[in-house]
């Protein structure tokens, strides 16, 4: 795509379309009105009706970048690979989109805008050096959605861009900076691609004193955003560190660890954010705190497999001694200098890496608890539910009412033991929003066919029974 203006296609094969997608070489496509260049997903479009809060009673729209929007709506409205797109999903051929850089946050949202028509079969999406151009909504959008394992986001750990819309467009060191930068990064994908010479070094476009203030601005912006989440967010696995280290655990632990939550894992060790435990007075631990890493500090000694080596090493080191880690966990220290990453030739400063990774683990253990839990629980609510459902049949035989009125005038005693029914089941609802909305229960248990099911059968029985409930009590004349 690199000698392409928007996007390059090419189908392999017969039975694959491929379509890449450049980077920008113009500072001014990130230019807008906002400083940083925000606006809601659906802004003068109607393409991403699921990427949004999965809140029912005020669901709210996703954040992105407007540029990457606007770019995507006019190729979208005014070239022919709509079309091109479109046919091939119905010769049911996969669908590749990819794209570097900037290019890559237009092929993302390609990727969702076919998601989102449901076809058989789906695209893929693969990127190198993408920017996180999206908020936590439509983060969670995409999973609540069960989209994630279709994405695949590549990054250099050295790349400025993945940072870089943390930042404000407008501000002087970042506009200043892309716009020389941008025409050169292009220029040396293209020499490359063509098998020509490298840029040589003398022409970089920036002098050392404005490269510095660019790369130090972003990472300053970044590192701001890093800590006012953490500010925001309490310890334990319902937040965006007890989500990171799950996702660790999982990588470290397993070695069928999903493909969307490795992508996770090493997106964000890239860009460099890693965790640290928070310790109190006399060194109690209580909790873990975000931060970002800069390249030179990382020491964690790497090979050409890079991160790969690191997840390796950790995870022969947990499964060969978890009575350690457990020791450890439990005193609430680190390990002693001999005990393991030493001996692993992880330096002993990266030791904290070690014991996020462990607590990660038992964030995990937890969720499979509180999952057992429930699973007991409706085994039982489902007596409830039966009970529930012969009291339905009996109202509407033998000449009564029927289920809403015969529950709405309360005479005999089987409607008393209707109102019981109906309110250990709405304890037991919940329980189960409450714990799904703090994150203490597995993020697709929502989209899982037996609690679906589960769901849809409490709502036909229990819902009439609340109404009924509630004007039997005249609430309405309040």
């Amino acid at each position: 795509a690199y000698n392409s203006k928007d996007f390059y296609m090419n189908e392999f094969k017969r039975n694959i379309l491929i379509v890449a997608f450049c980077g920008s070489q113009k500072s001014t496509d990130f230019v807008t009105e906002t400083d940083f260049d925000e606006c809601e997903i659906n802004n003068a479009n109607q393409y991403f009706k699921s990427i949004k809060d999965s809140n029912v009673e005020d669901p709210k729209t996703a954040v992105i970048q407007k540029s990457f929007l606007d770019q995507f709506l006019y190729m979208l409205q005014r070239s022919n690979l709509t079309e091109k797109v479109l046919q091939a999903q119905n010769k049911k051929k996969t669908v590749i989109f990819t794209g570097h850089s900037f290019g890559g946050a237009i092929a993302s949202l390609w990727t969702l805008w076919l998601l989102e028509k449901r076809h058989e079969k789906y695209p893929l999406c693969i990127t190198f050096g993408c920017p996180l151009f999206g908020d936590k909504i439509f983060a969670k959008a995409i999973e609540h959605a069960q989209w994630s394992p279709y994405f695949c986001h590549i990054v250099s750990s050295h790349d400025i861009v993945p940072r870089i819309c943390f930042s404000s467009f407008k501000s002087a060191p970042i506009s200043k900076a892309l716009e020389k930068l941008l025409p050169y990064w292009y220029k040396s994908m293209q020499n490359r691609a063509e098998n020509q010479q490298p840029v040589q070094d003398g022409s970089h476009p920036l002098s050392k004193d404005v490269s510095l203030s660019f790369i130090k601005q972003v990472i300053s912006d970044a590192s701001q955003v890093v800590t006012y989440e953490t500010r925001t967010l309490v310890v334990g696995p319902a937040n965006l560190v007890g989500g990171l280290t799950a996702c660790y655990s999982k990588i470290v632990k397993s070695d069928k660890s999903s493909t969307d939550e490795v992508r996770m894992a090493l997106q964000l060790e890239a860009m460099g954010i890693g965790i640290q435990p928070i310790r109190q007075v006399q060194g109690t631990l209580y909790g873990y705190k975000m931060y970002l890493v800069p390249v030179q500090h990382r020491n964690v000694p790497r090979n050409d497999q890079g991160t790969a080596r690191e997840v390796q090493v950790l995870r022969c080191f947990l499964l060969s001694n978890p009575a350690l880690s457990d020791r450890s966990m439990k005193q609430h220290h680190l390990p002693q200098p001999h005990q393991g990453p030493v001996i692993l030739n992880i330096p002993p400063r990266n030791a904290q890496a070690w014991l996020g990774l462990k607590a990660a683990e038992d964030d995990k253990n937890n969720l499979t608890k509180n999952m057992d839990q429930q699973i007991t629980k409706l085994d039982e609510m489902q007596n409830y539910m039966a009970e529930l459902e012969w009291y339905k049949t009996s109202c509407e035989e033998g000449g009564f009412p029927g289920y809403y009125d015969c529950f709405k005038t309360h005479k005999t005693e089987k409607d008393m033991n209707a109102n019981k029914n109906r309110y250990k089941l709405a304890t037991f609802c919940d329980d189960i929003t409450e714990l799904v909305e703090r994150e203490e229960l597995p993020k697709d248990l929502q989209t899982q066919e037996k609690w679906v099911n589960v769901g849809t059968e409490y709502r036909l029985l229990v819902e009439p029974l609340d109404i009924a409930h509630y004007y039997r009590l005249g609430k309405h004349e309040d």
